[in-house]
């Protein structure tokens, strides 16, 4: 019989590992802190590499119905010229999106348990113990921790996490007063901030900024983008709801993704793309991969049974993750700049292929180098 799987954390992580072993028939259990329309600060993009992945799991046709797909994403870098890209991108609200992924795992027989903040865990030679903050007590097998960019359970169990790449976000919803039907994305000179305005379902725009700068100036950015830039697009409308930040972990973790009847998944890995800030496809592969590697392992599920979660990981990811690193380097610099936005506005080779590195199709360095560039020309 297949191990009895604990997960901490109902988003696409999470989900997406608990509808493979649900799948699979494993029992599966995900824990769940917020409630069913527990909202998660995002831009709500889903580009296509995510969208591959919830047609494996049977969620892409619903998601599509319902979401808004738009056919391009519009770009500025500081003042530059437009650079268009056409490419698919279905826009759905977290709290619609993430629950449909829950709603998945309970089809499959998983169990789903809401309002469930995990305050203790235990890992021995007999199993996994884990306690909620009502003292609730579960025993499992394997622990899954798909916890965002929150990595204290794993800190607990010993897991180290370092300070570097750790971005902040900032998100608040808008009416769709002037109908836009594109997403914008908005890069400062320096790279080091990114905005974006995405139509939603329910005719309103999501309204987001990005920094890997300081944290404390995350605020003043993010209203001097809704006052200079926003204003102009939704037609002078004003936040329907609160602008709320949240932590992105970026760049992909360098330390270990398992220990003993542990693995951890989606930002608990820093699986957010640099220069992007993209990572719903991320998380929703990590999951996947970490569920086939739990149905294939068998008792003890020690570290070294689970480690092939993390070798396939880091051959799937490390390159892509270290080249958008090296591009956003590479856009910091006047000359790298200068050509890139040169090359793809005038370019449809270069679109085309800055198309497929946004799908995840193309390695980022097929672009953003002198190398990359005369490939494009």
């Amino acid at each position: 019989m297949g191990p009895k799987v604990l997960i901490v954390g109902g988003g696409p992580a999470g989900s997406a590992c608990g509808i493979t072993t649900a799948r699979a028939g494993l029992e599966t259990i995900v824990f769940e802190k917020g409630g069913p329309d527990r909202d998660k600060v995002c831009g709500d993009g889903i580009l296509p590499k995510a969208q591959k992945y919830l047609d494996s799991l049977n969620l892409y046709e619903k998601v599509k119905k319902r979401g808004i797909e738009v056919q391009k994403i519009v770009t500025y870098i500081g003042n530059s010229k437009p650079i268009v890209v056409e490419i698919p991108v279905i826009n759905l609200q977290r709290s619609v999106f993430d629950k449909l992924m829950r709603d998945k795992v309970r089809s499959f027989g998983g169990k789903l348990l809401y309002n469930s903040n995990i305050s203790s865990v235990k890992i021995s030679s007999g199993g996994v113990l884990i306690e909620d903050s009502n003292q609730n007590s579960y025993k499992g097998d394997v622990l899954v921790l798909s916890t965002g960019a929150r990595v204290h359970l794993a800190r607990k169990l010993g897991f180290s996490f370092s300070k570097e790449n750790v971005g902040v976000a900032m998100r608040g919803y808008m009416s769709n007063n002037l109908r836009l039907d594109h997403c914008l994305v908005y890069f400062s000179k320096d790279m080091d901030s990114f905005g974006w305005i995405l139509p939603c379902p329910g005719n309103v725009l999501n309204v987001g900024l990005g920094s890997l700068g300081p944290k404390n100036s995350l605020k003043n950015l993010f209203e001097t983008f809704a006052q200079n830039t926003v204003k102009e697009i939704s037609g002078n409308s004003e936040f329907i709801s609160k602008p709320e930040g949240y932590p992105l972990r970026i760049g992909l973790r360098k330390g270990d993704y398992v220990s003993d009847r542990v693995l951890i998944a989606g930002e608990n890995i820093d699986c957010v793309w640099d220069l992007l800030g993209v990572g719903i496809g991320n998380a929703i592969e990590t999951g996947i991969v970490a569920g086939d590697v739990i149905i294939k392992s068998k008792f003890p599920y020690s570290k070294e049974q689970l480690s092939t979660y993390e070798n396939v990981i880091k051959k799937r990811m490390g390159k892509t993750h270290k080249g958008f690193s090296s591009a956003r380097n590479f856009l910091k610099s006047s000359l790298g700049r200068y050509l890139f936005i040169k090359l793809s506005t005038s370019s449809v080779r270069a679109r085309k292929s800055l198309a497929k590195i946004m799908g995840g199709d193309l390695q980022p360095d097929n672009l953003f180098s002198l190398r990359g560039l005369l490939k494009n020309l």
